[in-house]
């Protein structure tokens, strides 16, 4: 490997243009397509294949005079056509912005109230910054800001950037790269992670098309489940020590007879099954308007316990010859809430339920619902959708930033304060999705 000056080194690093740099797309080569041995122009940001003789990274650097390449699986910067590598300090900062490291020292102070600045001198706050809309994955960058709040699975995906699961290590990229103090930009894109989502769900989830926000964090928590090398076997990874709680269903078998004309239900039999979960889905009431006395309609307002009652072990689900009832025997780190505002009628078409819910931010007493237990939660993450009722809906999610101790409301790319927004933009939105983390 032929050795350089450095003057001339330094000649070919000024050439650099950060302005042109983005990572966030998916590494190919923007002339074969491939995927393998690639690198990327530091000079117009384009990838390209190899850096031998006969590949087009090397045509690139005599074609266009561009001579700066960083690999992108090492990390390493080399200088083309010449073909050595380039050692100086100078591109440190490209490198935290293509694949951010992370020590256990600097987790521990993420979440104090600390500001960064953009390549263009923007103030942002890491980990409360925007992730672009790509056509429709709206629903699916709510999702990956809510996971990548949730402390104990934020702090591994930081710690631990190479994983054998694509999508573990997909999920790690993006979440590295939200919560990076060096980023050059207050915005993360999403494109790796879908279209490795988009191919492993054999297209059920897309930016080519909206999807329920809550399937695709189901689907996203299994998946993150199995590459961490969890099984079927209750606690066997991170997502279920972090996540998973259990129930128990007791089911009850009916029979009907009549009794001075009227019907009267016996019990046949009664089976209780304990049941692991994820998430606990919340059903909402027929949703109801009314008019108060400026003849303005307003929506029906439920409180959140009464949600709850669903597992209080008393509340019974009516099914066809069978009652149901369910009741909390073991409850998670963090609890998600799904709130059940969409149903297909039996025409097939799609129904909406605009019910708005009232919780607290804080306290959220689990024990009425549970068996013996004890547990008090705090709201960390909430997501809503307004126009439900619309073919396209907007999801927004509303972040607890604890160094500022306030809320961060996150749109695709527009990041505000809820103070400035008004405390009714979190009280009084559509939430669908929530993250509780559990106090004592």
């Amino acid at each position: 490997m032929e050795k350089r000056t450095h003057q001339e080194s330094s000649l070919y690093l000024d050439t650099v243009d950060r302005s042109k740099l983005d990572f966030d797309f998916e590494k190919v080569c923007s002339v074969s397509l491939s995927p393998t041995n690639v690198y990327c122009c530091l000079v117009c940001g384009r990838y390209f294949q190899g850096r031998g003789k006969s590949s087009h990274a090397y045509f690139h650097s005599i074609n266009d005079d561009h001579h700066v390449f960083l690999n992108m699986e090492t990390y390493e910067v080399y200088v083309l056509p010449e073909g050595y590598k380039e050692a100086s300090r100078d591109l440190d900062d490209i490198k935290s912005v293509a694949n951010p490291v992370y020590e256990e020292s600097q987790i521990n102070r993420l979440d104090v109230d600390k500001t960064s600045y953009t390549l263009t001198n923007k103030v942002y706050r890491p980990g409360y910054i925007g992730i672009n809309n790509i056509k429709h994955s709206d629903y699916a960058n709510v999702v990956v800001q809510l996971l990548s709040h949730t402390k104990p699975l934020r702090n591994y995906l930081l710690l631990h950037p190479k994983s054998e699961s694509a999508i573990v290590s997909a999920l790690s990229q993006i979440s590295r790269r939200i919560w990076n103090p060096r980023a050059f930009k207050n915005h993360v894109s999403p494109h790796e992670l879908v279209n490795l989502a988009e191919k492993l769900s054999q297209g059920k989830f897309s930016a080519n098309f909206q999807a329920d926000p809550c399937q695709f964090l189901v689907w996203l928590l299994v998946q993150t489940h199995l590459g961490l090398g969890g099984s079927s076997k209750p606690g066997s990874s991170l997502i279920h020590h972090i996540f998973q709680g259990k129930l128990n269903k007791t089911t009850e078998k009916l029979s009907e007879r009549e009794v001075s004309g009227k019907s009267v239900f016996d019990v046949k039999s009664s089976k209780t099954t304990c049941i692991p979960f994820l998430l606990l889905t919340l059903d909402l009431p027929a949703e109801s308007v009314f008019k108060d006395g400026d003849n303005d309609t307003t929506l029906e307002h439920v409180p959140l316990t009464r949600l709850l009652k669903k597992y209080d072990g008393v509340t019974c689900e009516e099914l066809a010859g069978e009652r149901n009832t369910y009741q909390i025997v073991s409850l998670p780190k963090y609890l998600i809430l799904h709130y059940k505002r969409f149903s297909t009628l039996p025409d097939g078409t799609k129904e909406y339920n605009g019910t708005i819910v009232n919780f607290p931010l804080k306290g959220l007493d689990m024990a009425p619902y549970t068996k013996g237990l004890e547990g008090k939660y705090n709201l960390i993450t909430n997501i809503t959708c307004e126009g439900g009722d619309k073919k396209e809906k907007e999801w927004s999610v509303q972040m607890r930033d604890g160094g500022r101790k306030t809320w961060v409301d996150v749109r695709d790319l527009v990041v505000s304060d809820v103070t400035e927004l008004g405390q009714d933009s979190l009280y009084l939105k559509e939430v669908y999705i929530q993250v509780w983390k559990r106090v004592n």
